[in-house]
């Protein structure tokens, strides 16, 4: 068995965790959210909007998928964590679809398997929105 692990690098500081661990041609990766890399804060114009911080998350999750030789198209596994789920559900899963037909409409109909899930908090208050993934490097 083969693993490395990636790590999560805000504001130019390696983070003490890892990003993504790969085993052989699967890739684990931890929470994606609204913060950026290049503060490690989510964007303030961003605070109360759960369906840009997907667009963020996402936009990472994309980026990482290819650095690491993969694609949306490779992910099997979703997790979505949303922090008001009344509040935010409905636009959350709306923005994770729409993400996902701009960006890997092959995927549509055949969607990774996903679980969204309701919590109390996230890391900062700020955010309102985590995903975490699991995707294959093809062969």
């Amino acid at each position: 068995m083969k693993r490395k692990v990636h790590p999560t690098i805000y504001a130019g500081k390696q983070m003490p965790w890892g990003k993504a661990v790969v085993v052989d041609n699967l890739i684990f990766m931890g929470g994606s959210s609204g913060r950026l890399r290049t503060t490690g804060m989510v964007d303030p114009a961003k605070r109360n909007d759960a369906a840009a911080q997907v667009e963020d998350a996402m936009d990472k999750i994309k980026d990482w998928l290819e650095e690491l030789g993969s694609s949306l198209e490779n992910i099997v596994k979703v997790t979505i964590y949303v922090k008001d789920m009344q509040k935010d559900g409905a636009a959350v899963h709306k923005a994770y679809e729409d993400y996902f037909q701009r960006h890997a409409p092959s995927v549509v109909g055949e969607w990774p398997a996903e679980t969204i899930v309701g919590v109390d908090s996230l890391y900062y208050p700020e955010m309102l929105v985590e995903i975490d993934i699991t995707a294959v490097i093809p062969e």
